[in-house]
């Protein structure tokens, strides 16, 4: 997930969607992650003996995220076709007012309010995880919603410290790295696109995505559980 950016029209910012979900698991994701590895503490690596219950309920808890955003996505797909070719939703507009007339920056606004309410709800009604950490964990690895930077060294350091193993760890990381690459930045510097944002529509299929992300990650290990996804 990321932090909530500020309103929109006073904040100018953007989330561009600059990479396909392919590219950006293939390539910018393990770069990133390598980095991210080398400036955090050591995790132990998954233990089946120990970590099923955790790994299943983390999976469980991401699917449940992952269909609700999918959800909503439809729910948003069609309430600002107008600012795009007629059919469906863009996933971000230009905060322009020669593009955007008074009324359609309105209803931009007032569905993104919309989607912060209904997001908090998803979120509450999530199933938690069976692992030994603080609920809160992951709450501090969060892509910033202005600028596109993802979680800082710090951040992560402080975040990672908490995390039972170092693959679900890794897996939030990917996901947060997703939203980082829709900005079209990297682990090193931000490329300025202000005067876009995300719409309701793009804000809900980017977490979706971040989440199938999340999800592919750690059902690699189920094969150690010898329980298989496939």
């Amino acid at each position: 997930m990321m932090r909530k950016p500020l309103p929109i029209l006073a904040s100018a910012m953007m989330f561009g969607f600059v990479t396909t979900l392919f590219v950006t698991s293939l390539f910018v994701m393990p770069l990133a992650l390598a980095d991210f590895r080398d400036s955090a503490p050591p995790l132990r690596k998954f233990d089946p003996a120990k970590d099923c219950d955790c790994l299943f309920s983390s999976i469980a808890q991401k699917e449940f995220l992952r269909d609700g955003y999918t959800k909503l996505a439809e729910t948003y797909k069609d309430t600002l076709k107008d600012l795009g070719d007629g059919k469906v939703s863009p996933t971000w507009v230009e905060l322009d007012p020669n593009t955007m007339d008074s009324g359609q920056a309105r209803r931009l606004s007032a569905f993104n309010v919309r989607l912060d309410e209904e997001e908090k709800d998803l979120v509450s009604k999530a199933p938690k995880p069976d692992c030994d950490m603080p609920e809160d964990a992951e709450i501090i690895l969060k892509t910033d919603g202005r600028t596109g930077e993802p979680p800082s060294d710090e951040e992560q350091k402080a975040a990672k410290q908490h995390f039972p193993f170092e693959e679900l760890f890794d897996a939030v990381m990917i996901h947060e790295m997703h939203h980082a690459a829709r900005f079209g930045t990297n682990n090193i510097g931000v490329k300025s696109t202000l005067g876009k944002t995300r719409t309701p529509y793009g804000r809900a299929l980017e977490e979706a995505e971040g989440y199938a992300l999340e999800i592919a990650e750690l059902k690699k290990l189920a094969k150690q559980c010898k329980v298989s996804f496939e």
